[in-house]
């Protein structure tokens, strides 16, 4: 996308960010859910949850780099 022209790269990321925050929002509530006894369930959810959250930071990343490109302060980290 970022060699396309025409792209809007910041509406891209708010759009990914918006769905890995609904899903990170939906895995928490099935840990919550879950007991202890569910352990291997747990391993996974745990897993996929920490995915999510790697995946946000880099959402961030690539918003902190496009504001910079841009000369601008919209970067906003979580």
């Amino acid at each position: 996308a970022t060699h396309l022209d025409g792209v809007d790269l910041q509406g891209m990321i708010d759009d990914q960010r918006r769905v890995s925050t609904e899903a990170l929002q939906r895995l928490t509530r099935v840990k919550a859910g879950l007991d202890d006894d569910h352990l291997g369930e747990l391993f996974a959810v745990d897993a996929a949850i920490l995915q999510v959250d790697a995946e946000l930071r880099w959402l961030d990343l690539c918003e902190s780099r496009l504001a910079a490109r841009d000369g601008t302060k919209k970067g906003r980290g979580r």
